[in-house]
């Protein structure tokens, strides 16, 4: 569960920081929303953190756009399944990519920019196709794990750093070029860079 809700929220969360610094009005607001939730040297609140619609907003949209997940994840009925006109005899594997429902273009549109916005006023269809952990009895066991994680950290950073991109770009860095059941950029790719330009001296631990 430790690796369900870690190793793949840092990389998200990396994939996430860049998409933040490579959109200044996105990152401009998102920035002032989390200063003002952020006390001093205080953990921030995860109850509070989740009401706040920048942040929310941002956490949901990279979790679309990145899924972390890229390989299908089979799973077999003992029993034989009717679903609409189709027949799925026992002992069929079944399984789906998520990259493949959160990139639909016709749920949502302009699929592969960052578009934190498209929550604000998201349709149902948007909503109940929202993929990222799975769904039903067999989805992600760290969600809550990695929601904290993701929250927290990105709040505590943005409130806390100036930061800026270095030599980090998307075609290399961020888009997916392999699937290792994780989605892997190019392998020349020296990984997600930043520079932190000022620091506004938050959190003494």
């Amino acid at each position: 569960m430790l690796f369900a809700g870690s190793e793949t929220t840092a990389r998200l969360l990396a994939h996430t920081i860049f998409h933040i610094l490579d959109n200044p009005d996105i990152l401009k607001s998102l920035k002032e929303e989390v200063l003002k939730a952020v006390e001093d040297d205080k953990i921030p609140d995860l109850k509070i953190l989740e009401k706040l619609p920048w942040l929310t907003a941002t956490v949901r949209e990279s979790l679309r756009l990145r899924a972390a997940t890229t390989s299908r994840l089979p799973l077999v009925s003992k029993t034989q399944l009717t679903y609409k006109d189709w027949v799925i005899p026992a002992g069929t594997p079944v399984s789906m990519s998520h990259p493949d429902i959160l990139h639909d273009a016709m749920i949502y549109p302009e699929p592969l920019k960052f578009d934190p916005e498209r929550w604000f006023n998201a349709t149902e269809r948007a909503n109940r196709s929202f993929v990222a952990f799975g769904k039903g009895t067999r989805m992600c066991q760290g969600m809550d794990f990695a929601y904290a994680e993701m929250y927290i950290t990105l709040a505590m950073l943005f409130s806390r750093f100036d930061l800026e991109l270095f030599e980090t770009y998307r075609h290399r860095d961020i888009d997916y070029v392999r699937d290792c059941f994780l989605g892997e950029p190019d392998r020349a790719s020296p990984g997600i860079r930043v520079k932190v330009i000022a620091d506004n001296g938050k959190y003494t631990v």
